[in-house]
Order: structure tokens, then sequence, then C-alpha cells
């Protein structure tokens, strides 16, 4: 799929909360926006029933808390939620900055482009470069690039440079050269990169350990990585030994010590021996397990099972995404907006939003229409 950056974000914001496909980049263990790209291509990610994407640019944001105080009044075109005590907002003018917990501006909306913070640092796009900014504002690395990826991970983080990505530190040194197609995040010491058509992973000083050899290979996770071959999906370890052989239509990351896995167009779970452990019975899940639960679709409508398989919360709801700080965002059957259960499946905060994201440092974003 091929999509300017800016546009590709801001759908993608917009269906985080729309329940589309769920907050991927962070309820997911999708985990670089390569990973993300190939989800939207690869799963069934868009057979949640909601409201036009576009719709999403109809909404104001603003933030709540578990109370459902609305601690921030709804005013922002565009959010990802908290991280490291600072929210990313866009203004009505197509600029981006950053507030804290209060409200207050902390970094003045000036950017073409903004995302979270990130170990420290936020990746911000000027004038047609990218660069990073620490939490005063401050660029640390310069918009000099053509191109940035992803958030820093394990201390580095990808960047383009005449059609080639590498690898640079929190410092901006080149630690890893400009030689790869699509980067991927670190994970677990190991970034699965694309070179040449086939992907294979590389350690910290660039060594490609994995040979490309892959039609696509995700982040390592409990130490194993899933991957396309010959059209299927499997799993490897950080030798690239196959440990669970390519069998399966889709195979996501592992979480809570369980692979989502997608067979004849149903959705279950798998443990690390490539035992199956959950009957893939599902018509879509959204990633994986969060907090002992994962949002899963049977007969049109959501609910969530446990690691056992068991129906935890009856499938009765319009749309569901991850727990969260023991809350999950849900969209409800009845009147299609959205609201927040707890872990018995009862709201406690009742279905008013347009969107709502899950909580963050104690905070959401909800969205009410214009």
């Amino acid at each position: 799929m091929t999509m300017d950056r800016r546009i590709f974000l801001k759908t993608f914001a917009g269906l985080c909360a729309s329940f589309s496909m769920g907050s991927l980049l962070r309820v997911t263990n999708i985990t670089s926006l390569a990973g993300l790209k190939h989800g939207i291509d690869t799963l069934n990610i868009f057979d949640q029933e909601s409201e036009d994407i576009s719709s999403h640019d109809e909404l104001n944001w603003g933030f709540i808390d578990t109370k459902d105080n609305m601690v921030i009044k709804p005013q922002y075109e565009f959010t990802l939620g908290f991280s490291e005590g600072l929210a990313v907002i866009g203004n009505s003018e197509g600029k981006y900055g950053y507030i804290d917990k209060k409200g207050n501006i902390v970094i003045p909306a000036q950017f073409g482009f903004s995302l979270n913070f990130v170990e420290g640092l936020a990746h911000v796009e000027m004038n047609g470069k990218f660069g990073y900014i620490d939490k005063k504002g401050n660029f640390i690395i310069p918009p000099s690039y053509d191109y940035c990826v992803d958030d820093f991970s394990e201390g580095l983080v990808s960047v383009r440079k005449n059609d080639k990505f590498g690898y640079i530190n929190k410092v901006g040194e080149v630690v890893i050269p400009f030689l790869f197609d699509t980067p991927g995040e670190f994970c677990e010491g190991l970034a699965s990169v694309e070179v040449g058509g086939k992907w294979g992973c590389i350690d910290k000083s660039g060594k490609m350990v994995i040979n490309p050899q892959y039609q696509f290979c995700y982040g390592f996770k409990d130490g194993m990585a899933s991957i396309k071959h010959k059209d299927k999906w499997g799993y490897i370890d950080k030798n690239g030994n196959m440990v669970v052989p390519a069998q399966f239509d889709y195979a996501d990351t592992f979480s809570e010590g369980l692979g989502c896995v997608e067979v004849n167009g149903k959705y279950g779970f798998i443990d690390n021996t490539g035992t199956v452990v959950i009957e893939p019975v599902y018509t879509a899940v959204i990633g994986s397990f969060s907090e002992g639960l994962a949002p899963v679709k049977l007969n049109g409508k959501w609910g969530y099972i446990d690691i056992t398989g068991s129906m935890v919360i009856p499938p009765t709801f319009a749309g569901a995404l991850h727990f969260g700080e023991g809350i999950a965002s849900v969209k409800d059957y009845h009147n299609k907006l959205h609201g927040y259960i707890d872990k018995t499946g009862q709201y406690i905060i009742p279905p008013q939003f347009q969107d709502a994201f899950p909580f963050y440092e104690g905070l959401a974003a909800i969205g009410i229409k214009v």
C-alpha cells in the first residue's frame, strides 16, 4: 500500500477508535509502521462495522478520566493519547504540538506532523524533513531526514536518506548505514529489515544475523518472530530456526504466551510449540491478549475471551478494543456510540462518544461530533 505518511497516519488515527482496526500501534503488538502497513493489507481489520473513516475529521477530541470527568474539553482535530506525560495534538490549521495532562500547551503547534514521545523523544516533521525533539520542544536530532518510520526502540530508530533506511542513536549518530529498503523497530535486540524484496533480521551492530529470505517478518517477542514464507505464516527463533512451520494464512506477534493465527478465514491462538490452544472459530480478533483478555468477533458481535478460550464477556458489542488499566473501550451495539467497560463487561462509562481511545496514563481521548 502506497500512501503519503501524513494521510496514512491521519487515516490511522481515525481508525484507531472507530474500531475499523483498533489502536494498532499502541494496543496490538505491531511494532513498526512497516508492520502496520503490512497488517492493513493482510488482516481482515476492516471487518468491524463502523462509521466512515472520514468521520474522524468531523470530530473534536478531548480527554476524560476513569470517572468520566471531562479533564480536557474536546477541541483538537487530532490526538494519539498520552505517552510519557504528554499528548500530541493537531489543530484546525494542520499544525501539531503537545499538551500536558491539565491541557496546558507545552510545545506550541508548529510541526507539519508529530507522533507521541517514546524513550524521551518525539518524531516531528518540519518543512518536509523529519527529526526528533525533547519534551521542551528542542530539536535533539535536526529535521534533516527524508522520512522517519518509527519511534525510538531500544535506543535506536530508523531514518531514510536517499531512498534507503539506516539507524541512528539518540544523539543523531548513524550507527547502522543506510542499506535497507524497509526497516522495523528493534525488539529483543533484533530488527527485521527488507533488502531486495526479502526480509531478514539485523542486530544492533547492523550485522545480518538472519539472512533475507522471507516475504515478511515482524519483530521478536518472547524469543519468536512471525514470518511469511511461500505465502504461509509461521514462527522463527533468534537463530533463524523455524520453530513453528509456515502453515497459517496469517500469524501475529506473541503476547502473554499466545500467538493469534488465521486458518481459512477464522482466527484462533497457538502456544510457542505451535499447538492450537484456542480453536480458530472467530471471524476477527484485534491483535492479541492484554491483561489476560482478547477482543474477538463471533456471530457478528464482539466479546472477550481469556487465555483458556473461555468467553468471559459475551459478544454483545459492535466493536471492542484491548483492555488497558483494567478498562476497555467498546462500541455499543444499539446506539452505536462508544463507552468503557470493566472486566465483568459492565459499563463504567456509558456509551456517549462518537469515538473513544483506550486509557493511557489515567486519561482517554474521546471524540465528539462537531
